[in-house]
């Protein structure tokens, strides 16, 4: 009788301690969702394994490029946030007054994966920023700007219940190499309640859908035409889209035409409200 009581209190005792979790941690907001990120440059390796833009005319060259560093994840995020995407270093063996130079070759990709499980489901979107380094320099100075492309500097995503906007505003220049002052590429993180829009949770088992295509063959576009072959990736997606333009177009011009026609032997029928019901019957 004495053991039966006492595993009737332990059996008790965990209920109320189950109850009493469950209870105190509450519903997930967007100041308490746990989420992980990866940032990862979709650029060029050098010799060293150094993720590297370099300067004009200097193209695989170690002593005169800039390098980017692949972020280590982070797995315990909360919330919005600030997040580092790279770190920039200079390296230049060139002299002050003839320093290297950044314009046709400072073009780069981020890419940023993003996951966050909710009540056990995990979700995961990947996206894509790019933008380009711009200026001079040299072993004893670095003057450098930075453009990330603004129809993909700012991006919103849903996983499972919240959107989570991207926004890639922060930017530290790098130093010269001899001060060894790393510059940086960052980004903000909201985390908000869905918008009215909704959208794909982002789920591992969803497929990509059409217009994630869409977006990607823009975003391929772009990158061509940092590449040197922008028209011609430009000129192979202007006609689906124009085509569906037009498509559109001709079918609500066709709509509206057998409305009119409906409309107008409706009127010269006297028993129109029978006239129209016979004709949504046969239709």
């Amino acid at each position: 009788m004495k053991r039966l009581l006492t595993a009737l209190v332990m059996a008790a005792a965990v209920v109320m301690s189950s109850v009493g979790s469950s209870a105190q941690a509450g519903p997930i907001t967007p100041d308490t969702v746990t989420w992980t990120y990866n940032f990862r440059p979709g650029l060029p390796i050098a010799a060293d394994g150094k993720f590297s833009v370099y300067g004009d005319g200097k193209d695989g060259d170690v002593n005169h490029r800039v390098t980017f560093t692949d972020q280590p994840k982070v797995d315990d995020a909360v919330g919005s946030s600030d997040i580092v995407a790279t770190n920039l270093k200079v390296f230049s063996t060139a002299p002050g007054l003839s320093p290297d130079k950044l314009a046709s070759g400072g073009a780069y990709t981020l890419f940023l994966d993003l996951t966050s499980t909710q009540d056990g489901v995990t979700f995961a979107k990947t996206l894509t920023f790019m933008g380009n380094l711009d200026g001079t320099f040299s072993e004893k100075n670095a003057v450098i700007t930075n453009v990330v492309y603004p129809s993909l500097n700012k991006q919103t995503v849903r996983l499972g219940a919240f959107d989570f906007t991207v926004d890639m505003l922060s930017y530290t220049s790098p130093g010269p190499p001899e001060a060894g002052t790393l510059g940086a590429i960052g980004a903000h993180v909201t985390v908000a309640n869905p918008g009215p829009s909704g959208g794909d949770d982002g789920q591992l088992a969803h497929e990509e859908t059409a217009p994630v295509r869409e977006r990607m063959t823009g975003k391929a576009a772009l990158l061509g035409r940092l590449l040197g072959q922008g028209p011609r990736l430009i000129e192979l997606s202007r006609p689906a889209i124009g085509s569906r333009t037009l498509a559109r177009q001709r079918q609500g011009h066709a709509q509206g035409q057998a409305h009119g026609q409906h409309r107008r032997a409706a009127i010269a029928d006297e028993g129109q409200g029978h006239a129209l019901g016979r004709h949504k019957v046969q239709g």
